[in-house]
């Protein structure tokens, strides 16, 4: 039910948009959809398959399994929010690089589908608790929940054309959906809403500093200088990590998973 309900929210909006607004725009909608979702999969699929088994094994060890679920949800955020926060605020310049001029009508598509890309580790994380805690059930009426929600953000949405469709979905998923997993999530067990404060806060106040050089680079940046750029958004999140408060045990939490590997398998 659960993949079912995931389905049909992932292919509403092409129906949609196809119906509503046209081929051209469903074909923009198509192409930056893809563009953000294929990348996004192939980074957090190793990390999820990873921390299911891994916590699996620790359930009973409450205090062991918490500080897994937040080192595996860490690496994930590390290695997608800077990612997607440069894509969001370089659409443009990256849309013709990729894509070509001829595409740019695609960059805003792009640049909102990107912004619900920086949470999608966070979304995916509360897949890892529920299915670890058995709690299954509770996780398929509250996809088809958020499916639902989904379809609604679509039909919205289009009224103000494909860009809306993309705007509407990216921020029901980002204010809506996210919130109500993870208040789901947090009810029971040993991953509480406190946790999941503590182990965000710096990564959110890391997004809001490096958006800030990226916002005034945007217009600056041609195709040669997107690479450095993009490398520059990384360094700078992870500078602002080190020095945030609740930041610097970064290294620490990366020879921590190495050690409960390392246990999990002895």
């Amino acid at each position: 039910m659960v993949n079912i309900a995931t389905y049909f929210s992932m292919t509403a909006d092409n129906i949609i948009v196809g119906v509503v607004v046209g081929k051209v725009a469903l074909g923009l909608y198509d192409r930056s959809y893809t563009l953000t979702i294929q990348p996004l999969n192939q980074l957090l699929a190793p990390v999820s398959q990873l921390s299911i088994p891994l916590l699996s094994r620790l359930q009973h060890v409450p205090d062991l399994y918490r500080r897994t679920y937040q080192n595996m949800l860490r690496i994930a955020l590390l290695l997608i929010m800077p990612a997607m926060l440069f894509c969001v605020i370089l659409a443009k310049p990256l849309i013709s690089l990729m894509l070509g001029a001829k595409w740019q009508a695609a960059a805003p598509l792009f640049a909102w589908i990107c912004f619900g890309g920086i949470v999608a580790p966070i979304f995916s994380s509360t897949g890892w608790v529920f299915t670890t805690q058995d709690r299954t059930g509770e996780q398929m009426r509250l996809s088809i929940a958020t499916a639902l929600i989904s379809i609604a953000s679509f039909a919205l949405g289009v009224h103000w054309g494909v860009t809306g469709v993309a705007a509407f979905a990216a921020t029901s998923f980002t204010f809506i959906q996210l919130p109500l997993m993870v208040y789901a999530m947090t009810r029971k067990g040993v991953i509480n809403m406190a946790t999941m404060i503590i182990t965000l806060a710096p990564f959110f106040a890391s997004a809001a500093l490096v958006a800030i050089p990226l916002y005034y680079l945007r217009n600056a940046c041609g195709p040669i200088q997107l690479p450095a750029v993009g490398a520059l958004s990384y360094g700078l999140f992870l500078l602002c990590l080190y020095v945030l408060p609740g930041g610097r045990d970064l290294l620490t939490m990366i020879r921590g998973i190495g050690s409960t590997l390392r246990r999990s398998h002895g």
